[in-house]
Formats: C-alpha cells, sequence, structure tokens
C-alpha cells in the first residue's frame, strides 16, 4: 500500500470518527436540554431548596447522560455487526431506563425510549423494535410522553400486521390525546410569542388595550 492510500484511509477513518462524535455531542447536548428544562421546573415547583440538593440533582442527571451515551455508543457498534446482538442493545437501554426510573426520571426514560427505537427501526429491526418498546412499563411517564410512546407502537403495530397490539395501543393512545395536544399547543404558542418578541412584532394584551384608546 503506498503513502496515497494509506493518507486517503487515514482521512476517511478521521472523517467516519467526527461524524460519530457529532452525532454524540447532538446526543448529550439534547439530554443537557432536558435536564436544564427537568432542573428548572423543579426549581420553580419548588422542589429543590438547597445547593446541595440541587448539586445532588445534577449529579443524577450527570449520570444518567452517561449512561444514555455509552448504550448509545455501544449499540452503534452492535448494529454494524452481523448478526446484530438484539439482547445486549436491549441491555445496555435497560440499564439506563432502570438508573433513570430509580431516580425518579421518567423523562429520561422517555428519551431513551424514543433513542433505541430509532436506531432499531433505522437498521430494519422493525419487530425487535415493537418487542422492545412492549417490553416496558410506561405508568410513570407523563401523558404527553405516554402518548408520543403509544405512538410509536401503534405505527409499528400497524406496519407489522400485528391487530391485536394495534387495537390495544390505538385506544391507549386516545386515552391521553387531549394532555399531548394540550401540552403542544402551548409549545406552539410559545414558539410563536418567542419569534414574534425576536422579530419585534409581539403586541401584548396591554398594548392592545391602548392602541384601542
Amino acid at each position: 500500500m503506498d503513502g496515497n492510500t494509506k493518507n486517503g484511509d487515514a482521512g476517511k477513518n478521521k472523517k467516519i470518527l467526527i461524524c460519530v462524535l457529532v452525532g454524540l455531542g447532538i446526543l448529550i447536548v439534547g439530554l443537557v436540554i432536558g435536564l436544564i428544562v427537568a432542573f428548572n421546573s423543579k426549581k420553580s415547583d419548588g422542589v429543590i431548596d438547597t445547593p446541595d440538593e440541587m448539586e445532588a440533582a445534577m449529579e443524577i442527571d450527570k449520570k444518567i447522560t452517561e449512561e444514555a451515551v455509552y448504550a448509545r455508543e455501544e449499540a452503534t457498534k452492535l448494529l454494524e455487526q452481523d448478526p446484530v446482538d438484539v439482547n445486549r442493545i436491549n441491555e445496555l437501554y435497560n440499564n439506563a431506563i432502570s438508573l433513570a426510573l430509580n431516580n425518579n426520571r421518567a423523562d429520561y426514560m422517555a428519551v431513551l425510549v424514543y433513542d433505541r427505537n430509532e436506531l432499531l427501526t433505522a437498521k430494519g429491526l422493525k419487530k425487535e423494535a415493537l418487542d422492545a418498546l412492549l417490553s416496558l412499563d410506561y405508568s410513570t411517564l407523563s401523558e404527553p410522553d405516554k402518548y408520543r410512546t403509544y405512538t410509536l407502537i401503534v405505527d409499528l403495530a400497524r406496519e407489522l400486521g400485528e391487530n391485536d397490539v394495534l387495537a390495544e395501543y390505538e385506544e391507549l393512545q386516545k386515552s391521553v390525546s387531549r394532555a399531548y395536544h394540550a401540552e403542544k399547543n402551548s409549545t406552539q404558542r410559545q414558539n410563536d410569542k418567542d419569534e414574534a418578541i425576536e422579530n419585534g412584532t409581539y403586541v401584548t394584551e396591554d398594548q392592545v388595550v391602548k392602541g384601542g384608546e
């Protein structure tokens, strides 16, 4: 092998490594954003009162994030093998999910469920993805997260012709649809408000009243 080939291979490997690191970085950023939102929510609700409690909460979130990143790293490697060790992938994610649930962080469970489902379905392992979804108890999730999770199950069950599963989870999906749409509408209103403020076109109720005087 000549020098040019070696340099080409090295450059290719470097690009692959950069892509992997960027992907992991996106996951970490997403999890950290979720951490900050949840942390601020806890603080506003009065759940976190002292610096020690803040530090403990941050440490828990850090551990869960690290476990989640490790699960994705290892699962990504396993998905490149033939055959794919789906049991090991499930074990990795279930360990991270258990850590989240043991620390009362069901929001992280939702992130992990979506992430595993995306990896498996992207590889064409749709039956395995459905089985993984059906293996978990979602009672601790918020109703909007239940809706999103049930939607994953409904879509896969419909595609795979699993009619019994489809019927069951369509009913569960309907039972939490109101909460999901309420959250979605609230988020959209906030996004519209933020965009209007950024563009300088936001009009407050007070401004409307004054404008009509």
